[in-house]
């Protein structure tokens, strides 16, 4: 079943229909390959989404420090910096 979810997720990062990945987001959250695979290959816009509803709290986040901190808005990066020092 978590594959499958998966597979629909990357799915819809690959459309790169941002508003509806935001839409899809405030009610359902991505499993941990689907972030990946954001971080990796997903568009500026599809991140910027993703960072839009997320709170940056996770360990995950200081993995991909450098886009959180470059496709985040200011609420999502005081957030951050709240919880994670820059590296």
């Amino acid at each position: 079943m978590k594959k499958n979810l998966t597979a629909q997720q990357v799915q819809m990062i690959k459309s790169n229909n941002a508003q509806e990945f935001k839409s899809y987001l405030k009610s359902s959250s991505l499993t941990l390959k689907a972030v990946r695979h954001l971080f990796k290959e997903g568009s500026p816009e599809m991140i910027k989404a993703f960072l839009s509803v997320s709170y940056p709290i996770d360990n995950l986040f200081r993995v991909y420090q450098k886009e959180v901190v470059r496709y985040a808005d200011r609420k999502t990066l005081a957030t951050y910096y709240m919880y994670h020092d820059l590296t």
